[in-house]
């Protein structure tokens, strides 16, 4: 039986108050396994980020933030009031995204690196022909 990798579609489209006219892209293969956080570190070495030590969130389109569980206990305690909606970096992309679902990417809230992302489909990395060569897999 195949291993069904999901395959999502990341493009760069803006920060540092820029928008990037032709956005820089990269196509991700995710075990059935990876979490958010996962996720998040695979797309910042996809995109050559050297500076890691930045906050970074996804946001989801039902307007759930995917945050760090600390984060998301101080902004529970906020005056202002919690997120309404929170997941954590550890659930598994797969349990929340289906084929089709778009979302974001966020990383370094100061400057807002945002990346769109959408869920392209499911694939074997190992079959003939079902990916394109050189994208990036994610163990």
């Amino acid at each position: 039986m195949a291993r069904r990798w999901q395959t999502i579609d990341v493009q760069l489209v803006g920060g540092a108050h820029l928008d990037v006219e032709h956005p820089a892209g990269r196509a991700m293969i995710c075990p059935t396994g990876t979490t958010f956080g996962q996720l998040a570190l695979a797309i910042d070495a996809a995109f050559a980020r050297w500076d890691l030590s930045h906050a970074r969130m996804f946001e989801l389109a039902d307007g759930t933030q995917v945050v760090e569980d600390d984060w998301a206990r101080e902004l529970a305690s906020e005056p202002w009031g919690p997120i309404q909606r929170t997941a954590s970096m550890r659930d598994r992309v797969r349990q929340r995204l289906a084929v089709g679902e778009r979302f974001a990417y966020v990383f370094d809230l100061g400057d807002g690196w945002r990346h769109e992302c959408v869920v392209t489909g499911f694939g074997d990395p190992a079959g003939r022909g079902q990916l394109p060569c050189g994208w990036p897999v994610l163990e």
